[in-house]
């Protein structure tokens, strides 16, 4: 069995509960690491209310249709890294994704998407989950 836990207030009650009802003479492995959770459903939320919005802004001021996918495509292989993978000595070259991201990393995506836009004159809506997809508390 395998539990996920923050600790927080009530994560630590929860821990404290299910280490007490453990059987004593069982063997059992406790791993404590620090909390590094992708991306945010907030996060994923805007990011796609954003490319729907970037690509109707591009579709209707060009002669192509332009898709969501495409400017998600189009967005992560400008600002997210490659990466580099070698398996039997042969390296290929991997574009990290979104769901890659770690939650400041995704933050840090947004707010190049966020900028560019503006540069292009394109306005994105800042919905009441941009703060909580942004980091703030």
């Amino acid at each position: 069995m395998r539990h996920e836990i923050i600790l927080n207030k009530q994560g630590k009650e929860r821990v404290q509960s299910w280490l007490t009802g453990l059987n004593a003479d069982g063997k059992y492995l406790l791993e404590v690491r620090p909390n590094k959770l992708t991306r945010s459903l907030a996060q994923n939320r805007l990011s796609w209310m954003w490319y729907r919005e970037i690509a109707d802004f591009l579709t209707d001021n060009s002669d192509q249709t332009i898709s969501d996918s495409d400017v998600h495509d189009w967005l992560v292989d400008e600002f997210l890294p490659k990466k580099v993978i070698e398996i039997d000595g042969r390296p290929k070259v991997r574009q990290v994704g979104t769901s890659d991201l770690k939650v400041n990393e995704m933050s840090e995506y947004l707010e190049k998407v966020d900028a560019w836009a503006a540069q292009k004159s394109i306005q994105l809506t800042h919905p009441d989950i941009y703060g909580v997809a942004m980091g703030a508390q």
